[in-house]
């Protein structure tokens, strides 16, 4: 599974995109060495505290507040066995009351690999009435 974000290294208060290695092979699908090289060059260093600090949720109504999860990395089906479980990583989807979830079979970017098919699933997930 792939690595939670304390886990990456930090450098001057900030994390940035780190080597490709620290990366598990499903996070990486249709990544090609040229997708990898335009992306290193657009990164912009995150703050460490915004990738590792805890989030402090406490207004219950997001819970009412109907969820499109797009999957890529991880199959729909995959993500629904780990809400059922009561997985940590996904926790906070298991409070969900109206979740669609959507397959679309990719790595962790799929801005970068599959645009297209990302933007139609997003705004196909956007309420028209």
């Amino acid at each position: 599974m792939t690595r939670s974000t304390d886990q990456l290294p930090a450098e001057n208060g900030e994390v940035s995109l780190p080597d490709w290695s620290l990366f598990d092979k499903e996070d990486l699908v249709d990544l090609d060495d040229e997708l990898r090289a335009a992306f290193r060059a657009r990164a912009v260093p995150t703050p460490a505290h915004v990738a590792r600090d805890p989030q402090a949720l406490s207004d219950e109504r997001r819970s009412g507040v109907p969820v499109t999860v797009i999957a890529c990395v991880f199959t729909s089906a995959t993500l629904r066995a780990w809400v059922d479980q009561g997985h940590p990583y996904v926790r906070e989807l298991g409070k969900v009351r109206e979740v669609e979830y959507v397959d679309l079979r990719t790595g962790h970017w799929p801005q970068f690999t599959r645009p297209d098919d990302l933007g139609d699933a997003i705004a196909a997930s956007v309420p028209t009435g």
